[in-house]
């Protein structure tokens, strides 16, 4: 049985598109993402600096699921969170974690506001170290693929992780 689609944030997203590795985050959660209507709406304004970024908005509907207005979280919970975690004031942050609360699933997320609030909030979070540990003892891709796929993650979009990153407390052991 399949789990339950995690609320996708910006950055995990658009790490994988941008280092050409989307088919294999789609791969690790078969069952898509749940997206903000501000996520999406982030997506957008970013595919014309990062046209590798169309991609994701061409999984919008299937693999993508923009949550529908009934299922958005009220505007006050936003506002609460946005007020009590200065770390996510700005853009889709707040209701990536009031979309989670909603509907009960997790966050998958890189961005470190998102992630300890997550954590303070006893949400459960999905990152790229966890991805890629998953991928590795999945057999989806060997010791030298996460490697490459590191360096690609550096190269293309800019996100910094190393091996010995994934060595930590949510990484390879």
């Amino acid at each position: 049985m399949a789990s339950k689609p995690p609320v996708a944030d910006n950055s995990t997203l658009s790490n994988f598109a941008r280092s050409g590795h989307l088919d294999l985050l789609k791969t690790l959660i078969p069952q898509g993402v749940w997206a903000p209507a501000k996520v999406i709406e982030e997506i957008r304004k970013g595919v014309q600096k990062y046209p590798s970024l169309r991609k994701l908005l061409d999984l919008q509907g299937t693999w993508i699921k923009e949550i529908p207005p009934e299922k958005e979280p009220p505007i006050e919970r936003v506002a609460q969170l946005q007020k009590r975690f200065r770390r996510i004031r700005k853009g889709a942050d707040a209701w990536v974690i009031a979309s989670a609360e909603i509907l009960k699933t997790s966050v998958l997320s890189d961005d470190q506001g998102i992630l300890k609030t997550c954590r303070h909030l006893g949400i459960p979070i999905l990152t790229t170290p966890q991805l890629l540990r998953k991928a590795l003892n999945l057999k989806k891709i060997s010791v030298q693929g996460v490697q490459e796929i590191l360096e690609d993650l550096r190269n293309r979009a800019r996100f910094m992780i190393s091996w010995e990153d994934l060595q930590g407390e949510e990484g390879i052991s």
